[in-house]
């Protein structure tokens, strides 16, 4: 029996450790700086408001005005209301010459057509985000935080379960996205002013309530190989039935 079967009762193990090391799930561990993981958490939970770095770097988040009930709190994962809802994590800075990779594991629960969930730059500043979704084309779309505006060339699916990756190599210069392992093919990408910070992740439609559940976050200093993804993707699916 594989662990990502193993069961206490009725729950499915989310977490294995051995003293303080985690051994399961065991995504790749080289470069990894940053990482969240909602299984297995509850809203009665005595560090309800703490999104624990499984990385052992102490990058711990802070979840903020979240009330802790099945539509603001832990059921599926971390469920966001889409109204103000928001996990801050310690700042994170990286440049054109750093490598670095980010990956997310979240559903998505509308089916609105314009659809930002934010999770880089959280501040006032309306053009810093990132979108998963930009209406009404239903591309991924990173506006102005590579210094131009960057998509991917074809549409994509907006509603389910998904993980999406991003990875950047500082001697190629070279960004590709991924969407369940798959590689995306990229429109407007200009390598001369990388910069990117990750301050926190918050789903944001404009006014309207935008509800969506994070499964898992990480971030690496280093370039993941498409392998790699490909891998990290498995044991997401596996998981979280992506």
């Amino acid at each position: 029996m594989e662990l990502k079967d193993v069961f206490i009762g009725e729950n499915k193990v989310a977490r294995m450790y051995h003293k303080a090391k985690v051994i399961y799930p065991t995504p790749i561990q080289d470069g990894l700086i940053l990482w969240y993981d909602f299984m297995g958490r509850g809203n009665n939970d005595t560090k309800r408001d703490v999104a624990e770095d499984l990385s052992g770097n102490s990058n711990n988040g802070d979840l903020q005005n979240f009330v802790f009930e099945n539509d603001s709190g832990y059921e599926d994962g971390l469920v966001f209301d889409g109204v103000d809802d928001l996990l801050l994590s310690p700042i994170l800075n990286f440049t054109q010459e750093n490598d670095f990779s980010i990956e997310m594991s979240f559903c998505n629960e509308t089916e609105r057509p314009g659809i930002y969930t934010m999770f880089l730059n959280v501040s006032a500043a309306a053009r810093d985000y990132f979108a998963l979704y930009n209406a009404p084309t239903s591309r991924i779309f990173i506006p102005y935080a590579f210094g131009v505006s960057i998509r991917t060339a074809d549409k994509i699916e907006t509603v389910g379960k998904r993980s999406f990756t991003l990875t950047y190599s500082s001697e190629s210069r070279d960004l590709k996205m991924y969407l369940n392992g798959e590689s995306l093919s990229i429109e407007n990408y200009a390598t001369s002013e990388i910069s990117f910070r990750i301050q926190g992740l918050r789903p944001l439609w404009y006014t309207q309530a935008h509800p969506m559940s994070l499964y898992s976050f990480k971030v690496y200093d280093k370039t993941l190989t498409k392998e790699e993804v490909i891998y990290n993707h498995a044991l997401e699916k596996s998981r979280w039935n992506l």
